[in-house]
């Protein structure tokens, strides 16, 4: 579920809900964390007793609930931690991974082999739960997947679902492009190393260039400013002092007290923007904050939506607004800083959504702008979401495309299979014959889904861990009669393309149809001329996919 949208709540409420009758712990990545956690178990479970393992806190080992931070309890080595010791495993009937998409790493798979709950494991308990709840399940930057931890995705729901019901925020986004150049930024761990990204940005000019486009853009609304390090926030908010506008860093060396104090002058107002590196990118709420200024360019999808998911909590909770509550929030200001990046790619608000890095929305809610292109790709089957900059280079783009270009087999298809697959929506697989309708599709855990598509609807049918072995089973599915129109290598497909074949293109493109006047002689002598039996008839398949699938 996207952030912001009651991850936290939901795990409180997993005990009751279940009917759990042991301990339920729950993990999270940081200490700080910890308490976050710790406040959601006790306000929607007041009677029980809920403990903190970590750092300086130590829970007791009789409570309901416990929350214990990853950097406390767990361990790179192969052994268990003394902390973890204290707590007897037979006691615990579930255990809760917040921020799931950090479980691969050696110190959780230590942690949940402890607790009797690490997949594969000898020792492995299968009556014990396991649940992870994350914004980013696809997100991490070292391509590790996480079905090596958990077996199936229960419930999955997008941040433009959300957007679109109202339990987020709008985005609105725009698109600032500067003049420093990061091509001879060094990459580490799937994201810039800091260091060198931080001499490389952290200039004078553009440190005036983001207080000068919040002033411009934001108007003085409660911003937070993401950081490459401490030293770029020290530096940002310096420039925001000298420009009249209350602003401080804020990070891990920052004391608790301070933290306090901070976060309340930033809700009330009196302090307009907080800058930090990491220590508000994950996990926790600021739901008054109305701008996010991304200061630090990033070419991991998951910190960039880890930080402007702290932008897109409604204020008030949607709850308090349906109740009758004045809506403070209206929208998330998201400022964009795009460096100059031909080697790396860089992640965007825009990006994020399956755009061009460097697409500008123009201020506009890229929810409304999705919908636009959308409906231009209804008519336009062929409009690529990563091929333009701009809604108006988009128009331009669907006037003049060739529609009737014949769809082609993906590469990665053609040296697993010899019938014809088109690619198709979401990064999807299709194949179309006069009886089947199957598409592949990879899920967040990395499984393969197959469906079947019947009646307007897709109906999954089963997930297999291989794409040669979805390919395989997809075209098992397929009658014998089917197979034959289906082959790529078929001598048929050479042969001109049938009266009977034109005629029904004529039927299912009414828009390219129209463009010869409706004259069907014009039409069918274009086609002849162009393309054969085998094109013409990957063009009724692509066509007949846009109206069988949903």
């Amino acid at each position: 579920m996207a952030t912001g949208t009651g991850k936290s709540v939901l795990f409180a409420n997993l005990h009751s809900h279940l009917g759990l009758k042991g301990q339920v712990w729950v993990l999270t990545a940081r200490n700080e964390l910890a308490d976050q956690a710790a406040g959601h178990l006790r306000r929607n479970n007041p009677s029980a007793k809920v403990g903190i393992e970590r750092a300086g806190y130590h829970a007791d080992p009789d409570s309901d609930f416990i929350v214990g931070s990853i950097q406390t309890i767990g361990t790179v080595g192969d052994g268990f931690t003394r902390r973890i010791k204290r707590f007897d495993p037979d006691k615990v009937s579930a255990i809760v991974v917040d921020e799931a998409h950090h479980s691969v790493s050696k110190s959780y798979a230590n942690v949940l082999r402890y607790f009797g709950v690490l997949k594969g494991d000898p020792d492995e308990v299968k009556s014990r739960l396991l649940v992870g709840v994350t914004a980013t399940p696809s997100g991490r930057s070292d391509g590790q997947g996480l079905s090596s931890i958990f077996e199936s995705i229960v419930y999955q729901k997008d941040i433009r679902e959300f957007i679109n019901e109202g339990w987020l925020a709008p985005i609105l986004g725009h698109h600032i492009q500067t003049e420093i150049d990061l091509s001879k930024v060094r990459m580490a761990r799937g994201d810039f190393a800091v260091g060198e990204l931080e001499k490389t940005v952290n200039t004078p000019e553009r440190c005036a260039l983001i207080v000068e486009k919040y002033k411009e853009i934001c108007g003085g609304k409660s911003a937070i400013a993401f950081t490459v390090n401490v030293a770029h926030s020290h530096s940002l908010a310096i420039e925001f002092r000298r420009s009249g506008i209350t602003a401080m860093p804020f990070s891990g060396q920052t004391p608790d007290e301070e933290r306090k104090r901070l976060l309340a002058e930033h809700e009330s107002g009196e302090l307009k923007v907080i800058i930090s590196c990491a220590a508000l990118g994950e996990g926790v709420d600021l739901p008054w904050a109305e701008a996010g200024l991304l200061c630090a360019p990033t070419a991991s999808g998951l910190n960039y939506a880890q930080r402007i998911g702290r932008l897109l909590r409604p204020f008030p909770a949607p709850e308090a607004i349906n109740a009758g509550a004045t809506k403070i929030k209206e929208a998330a200001v998201i400022l964009d800083f795009v460096d100059v990046s031909l080697k790396h790619k860089l992640v965007t608000v825009p990006s994020l959504f399956g755009l061009r890095p460097d697409f500008d929305t123009r201020g506009e809610s890229i929810t409304k702008v999705l919908e636009a292109i959308e409906a231009e790709q209804a008519k336009t089957k062929q409009l690529r979401l990563d091929s333009f900059r701009d809604l108006s280079e988009m128009y331009a783009v669907s006037q003049t495309i060739d529609l009737l270009k014949p769809p082609t087999v993906p590469v990665e298809i053609a040296g697993m299979s010899n019938l014809i697959w088109f690619a198709g929506p979401g990064g999807s697989y299709q194949i179309v014959g006069p009886s089947e309708h199957l598409s592949i599709r990879q899920n967040q855990l990395g499984q393969y889904e197959i469906s079947k598509h019947e009646n307007g609807l897709r109906r999954m049918i089963r997930t297999v861990d291989t794409l040669e072995a979805a390919i395989r089973q997809s075209e098992g599915m397929i009658p014998s009669q089917d197979l034959i129109l289906l082959k790529s290598g078929s001598k048929w497909r050479a042969e001109p393309p049938t009266q009977k074949q034109i005629r029904l293109l004529s039927t299912l493109d009414k828009k390219m149809f129209d463009r010869f006047g409706r004259d069907f002689m014009k039409f069918s002598r274009f086609i002849e001329s162009s393309y054969s039996k085998g094109d013409v008839s990957n063009l009724l398949s692509q066509r007949m996919q846009g109206r069988r699938s949903v």
